[in-house]
């Protein structure tokens, strides 16, 4: 996948993949890590710890909870436009 395709789907979903703290301010997630976690998952349709273990380094909850929020995100913007 080209690297401006992979950069606007993480400038759509930035607000998607953003958290909230218990201090009320937002803390920008990597959200490229997140998209690219979730994308990898979804392309290879492979287990979420061989994705940890890839150059991304983020352990296999963080991809699952990635997968998760991508997905919802990337089904949310689809509903939207039609």
């Amino acid at each position: 996948m080209h690297p401006e395709i992979i950069l606007e789907i993480c400038e759509l979903l930035h607000e998607d993949l953003s958290r909230e703290t218990l201090r009320c301010r937002a803390i920008p997630v990597v959200t490229q890590v997140h998209v690219c976690a979730a994308l990898s998952f979804l392309a290879t349709a492979t287990f979420h710890l061989v994705v940890a273990d890839t150059d991304l380094r983020i352990s296999r909850p963080s991809v699952c909870r990635a997968v998760d929020a991508v997905t919802r995100g990337l089904v949310r913007h689809g509903s939207l436009s039609r």
